[in-house]
């Protein structure tokens, strides 16, 4: 049986419009006073993709501009410690590192009122102002950390057409046919490599989420789609940071109207509203419901500079890793697509499937400019600039 192992980075999504590192910088370091939506359900977007009912109900309240004041602020204050807008995983890093830091969010609040005044002088002398200030006075360290959640996803969503996706990944498509058993890691977080196995594979696929649970049900009391750790079909997704799709379920105890959380999670994927934001945890034994409550909306996916720390720990991350690891161990071609080599942890696992494999045969690693960085021995490597060559390659 022919086996391939993928590892694909952010080069891969690009063709498909999605941003690479500066393009997602440039939405932080700009001015966004007006650009932030805020809806009621908790959930933030960017003005830029919004159609106008949701630029409409986006502006309803009054703390969508206190929001983007906010994050101008937190943006200079990143600027001032380093010099620059380095990168926007090291600037989401330095908000989480900083939100309960009293000294600098002190300083953050008394500066995005003077900057709220400054943009919206006709709003500070209105009868409202208080009302659009209030999300400054009274800043909120985790909602803070749930818009820049959101705002992340949302520059990750395929906005090209089905057409358009066909011809760019075609050449792609095609080398995958080649195989009767392909596991992809991949390091993003975005949904392009599951619309192009479902509109142009047409196979199933595993990606550790399955419904058949009794656990976690929808509203409804439809099974909710719940990470399992089961990847059983031909072809396998690993998320290995995480995805715009997933969310986490904070088991707790509920007594009466004080709930208090275990510490213990559940993930579970889905795009549907009501699922999102209304799931409801069962006995699996009994079927009684014994959770109703539930806070977590924000988009679950692993950013900022301490991924590997993240994933040391008991949890999901760690479970993908660790399959991760045994699924390239088995591979005997292993295909890097748009990978850059930048992260430590994902080297760790190529570095010892080239050391520790016994059937690894091949390696094409596809970059316009990274070689791969690693001594290989007696295995072939091929070095193409484009996913263009899969082709040529195929042929040969």
């Amino acid at each position: 049986m022919a086996s391939l192992s993928v590892i694909l980075g952010s080069g891969f999504s690009k063709p498909a419009g999605l941003p690479l590192v500066k393009e997602i910088n440039s939405y932080f370091e700009r001015d966004n006073a007006e650009n932030i939506l805020k809806f009621s359900s908790g959930e933030f977007m960017w003005i830029d993709f919004a159609n106008d009912t949701y630029r409409h109900n986006g502006r309803i309240g009054y703390d969508h501009l206190a929001y983007g004041i906010l994050l101008n602020e937190f943006a200079k204050q990143y600027v001032d410690e380093n010099k620059e807008f380095t990168n926007y995983e090291d600037f989401y890093q330095f908000v989480i590192d900083n939100l309960y830091n009293e000294v600098k969010v002190e300083d953050l609040k008394q500066k995005s009122i003077s900057s709220f005044d400054e943009h919206f002088p006709k709003i500070k002398d209105g009868q409202f102002y208080k009302n659009y200030v209030h999300a400054i006075h009274h800043f909120q360290p985790r909602e803070f950390r749930s818009m820049i959640n959101h705002l992340i996803g949302d520059l990750l969503y395929v906005r090209k057409t089905k057409e358009e996706i066909e011809q760019l990944y075609q050449c792609f498509i095609d080398f995958y046919k080649e195989y009767d058993s392909i596991d992809i890691i991949t390091l993003n977080h975005d949904l392009l490599l599951e619309y192009l196995i479902k509109n142009f594979l047409n196979k199933e696929y595993s990606d550790g989420f399955m419904k058949d649970q009794k656990i976690l049900r929808s509203s409804d009391g439809e099974t909710l789609n719940l990470f399992q750790d089961v990847f059983s079909k031909v072809i396998n997704i690993i998320k290995l940071h995480g995805s715009i799709d997933m969310y986490r379920y904070a088991i707790a105890n509920e007594e009466g109207s004080i709930i208090k959380p275990t510490g213990e999670y559940l993930y579970f994927k889905t795009h549907d509203y009501d699922e999102k934001q209304k799931p409801i945890r069962h006995d699996p034994i009994t079927g009684e419901v014994v959770q109703r409550f539930h806070w977590e909306i924000d988009p679950q996916f692993i950013t900022g500079t301490r991924k590997e720390e993240i994933i040391s720990q008991p949890g999901i991350y760690k479970t993908l890793y660790e399959e991760s690891e045994k699924r390239l161990m088995e591979c005997k071609t292993l295909l890097i697509i748009g990978y850059s080599f930048g992260e430590e942890h994902v080297n760790k696992l190529i570095q010892k499937t080239i050391e520790e494999s016994e059937v690894l045969e091949t390696i094409i690693n596809v970059n316009p400019s990274k070689e791969l960085p690693f001594e290989t021995k007696e295995i072939e490597i091929h070095h193409i600039k484009d996913i263009q060559e899969l082709t040529k390659l195929k042929n040969n």
